[in-house]
């Protein structure tokens, strides 16, 4: 235990010393709105989103109002700008923590990361809302690797190396809730940590040279945001494609973008996992106790996306009969939206039209009003 302590104190006194550097220097950004992904901003990776996320959940350790907290993938991440959906839902404060490409495994990972931090009593008056469609359940072999982290937990089964475990990984490893030190740590210099790390990546993007690339380099110092990039460019240069595929999948019709997702997907042989079901049960069961208010959204999907799916009516029974296990707390709900918008508010399958977020916002916070906890209530209990 004394070598442990040792470490911990060697920890505490770096981020001190850069922590109060930085507050002297610059000061810790305005609490605002919590956001991961931020579309038409740096071009991120799936993992830079990830580590983002990881960092941004420091900011709700000082939530005191009822926090409103969005988790999914990308079609989440881009349809629920929180500064918007904030301002049609004053009484909250709005965050996004979606990442592109997430299955439920990830989004469970990101949930345990928001509950570790946010105060209890800000989780009891919160409304977590799980923005997510039946392709968050494929199999998690069709978004990650199929290696398993690199620090599995002692006495525990590995997991997928997910963009959120593999931005843990790559970091120092305090950051990543499942590693074996997180149990020992003080809390506060977990947070202090992530807080550091949160203002040097918000620092060095407004400077010509990332402020911490010698030394993620050298030693074990290991948060390389810029190498990532760098990784990512050099793949590009050896294996370069004749279009994005980006590019190329929008340049199809919707027919043909669900035909070529659900042949994609069918290469694992299955289209929807029993194993994501089994994680978004496990991510109720902790959010209930928790106090939490929970909003599954099956969200908007495009007229012929959802003519030519064929397992989108096997999952709208499936996730059915896990909401309705969980809904005798009264705090787990399911908004059934995939008919809601007209084709026109979607840019490809699934994803918002840029020109109708708004359109976005407006239906999701209509069907959130009469689900709001009742802070009066609460209050006064």
């Amino acid at each position: 235990m004394k070598p442990l302590l040792l470490i911990a104190g060697f920890y505490a006194a770096i981020n001190a010393v850069v922590l109060g550097a930085i507050v002297l220097s610059i000061g810790f950004p305005i609490a605002g709105p919590v956001v991961a992904h931020r579309p038409g901003g740096l071009r991120q990776t799936n993992e830079e989103i990830a580590l983002a996320a990881l960092l941004e959940t420091s900011q709700l350790a000082r939530a005191h109002q009822p926090q409103l907290i969005v988790l999914g993938a990308s079609v989440a991440a881009g349809a629920y700008p929180p500064a918007l959906v904030q301002s049609k839902l004053p009484g909250f404060m709005a965050n996004n923590l979606a990442i592109p490409g997430a299955t439920i495994t990830e989004i469970l990972q990101v949930f345990d990361e928001v509950r570790w931090a946010a105060p209890t009593e800000t989780l009891r008056k919160s409304l977590l809302v799980l923005g997510v469609s039946y392709t968050s359940f494929c199999p998690d072999i069709v978004r990650y690797s199929s290696i398993a982290g690199s620090r599995p937990v002692w006495r525990t089964t590995p997991q997928p190396m997910t963009y959120v475990r593999k931005a843990a990984d790559r970091s120092p490893p305090i950051l990543g809730i499942e590693h074996p030190l997180r149990a020992v740590i003080p809390r506060s210099l977990v947070l202090a940590a992530k807080q550091r790390f949160r203002v040097w990546g918000r620092l060095w993007e407004f400077l010509p040279f990332h402020p911490g690339e010698w030394l993620s380099q050298r030693g074990r110092w290991r948060f390389q945001t810029l190498a990532m990039r760098r990784e990512r460019e050099r793949h590009e240069a050896v294996f370069p494609k004749p279009k994005p595929i980006l590019e190329w999948f929008l340049g199809l019709s919707v027919k043909e973008q669900t035909k070529w997702l659900i042949d994609e997907w069918g290469k694992t042989g299955t289209l929807l996992d029993q194993r994501q079901f089994d994680a978004l049960s496990r991510l109720l069961d902790r959010a209930v106790s928790a106090d939490m208010t929970v909003v599954f959204v099956d969200l908007p999907l495009h007229g012929e996306h959802r003519l030519h799916t064929p397992v989108l009516a096997e999952f709208q029974e499936r996730l059915g009969k896990v909401i309705a296990a969980h809904a005798g707390s009264g705090r787990v709900h399911l908004l059934n939206l995939t008919t809601a918008l007209p084709d026109e508010a979607f840019g490809d399958l699934a994803h918002a039209n840029p020109n109708y977020v708004e359109s976005w916002v407006d239906l999701l916070v209509d069907r959130l009003r009469p689900l709001l906890p009742d802070q009066s209530t609460e209050d006064r209990e």
